[in-house]
């Protein structure tokens, strides 16, 4: 199932955001009315990630991406072609992953109480969508 490009509110830095997908997964699993298995959410953009972490404290979120930000800087010297904001926003994508698998269990996504399901864009001059 195709899901709409996301948009965050509640991003602080300008390059890059984390919105909680959470409730729109949970709703396309009940929407196919699976009961048990596993569900794969995904990411079509190369500038982007799903990430799985605390819902309880969204400053931590912030740590995540300056972290990422750390250990691939928008440094000048990438081979990629474009933007070095785009350039490490590939690398960091690849590192954190476009996809991730999900356990089904009684039409219930099996999450632990406080980890939600985000899509990370690292680069926030394009559109990321993702696909459940």
């Amino acid at each position: 199932m195709d899901m709409p490009s996301r948009e965050s509110k509640q991003a602080k830095d300008e390059r890059f955001d984390m919105v909680d997908i959470t409730q729109e997964v949970q709703k396309a699993v009940e929407e196919k009315s699976i009961e048990e298995g596993i569900c794969l959410v995904y990411t079509t953009s190369v500038t982007a990630s799903i990430l799985v972490t605390s819902t309880d404290n969204p400053a931590g979120h912030e740590d995540i991406l300056e972290d990422l930000d750390r250990v691939f800087p928008d440094r000048g010297t990438f081979r990629f072609s474009g933007p070095a904001l785009k350039g490490a926003a590939h690398a960091k994508s690849a590192v954190a992953g476009t996809s991730r698998d999900f356990i089904v269990k009684n039409g219930i996504l099996d999450l632990a109480p406080s980890e939600g399901i985000f899509l990370t864009r690292f680069y926030k001059d394009e559109e990321a969508q993702y696909k459940v």
